[in-house]
């Protein structure tokens, strides 16, 4: 029977293996946040800053400055939201599978 508690191919990790593992983990999380909070700050601010030059075009008859704020931005939020927890399970898939 393969008993998961007694396997004879793995070895237990030593405390400084593990806490270099933990450390990568860390390091990557946050850099990945770091990046995700770049992209909703330089989305949600750009598109203010730059709302009066947007809005010399149109889209569907609206103001493309508008139609940006009111559905492009929330969008844009929701792929921020998708990537960050699909980048998420991989990585702790990743770092799990090595425990």
């Amino acid at each position: 029977m393969d008993d998961p508690d007694n396997r004879a191919d793995e070895r237990p990790e030593d405390g400084a293996a593990r806490r270099a593992r933990e450390h990568r983990y860390w390091r990557r999380t946050r850099a990945l946040l770091v990046a995700l909070l770049a992209l909703w700050a330089g989305g949600t601010f750009g598109l203010v800053y730059c709302a009066r030059a947007l809005n010399a075009w149109s889209f569907a008859g609206w103001p493309l400055g508008y139609w940006l704020a009111a559905q492009g931005i929330p969008l844009g939020f929701l792929v921020i939201v998708l990537v960050h927890a699909r980048v998420m399970r991989r990585m702790d898939e990743r770092f799990e599978a090595r425990r």
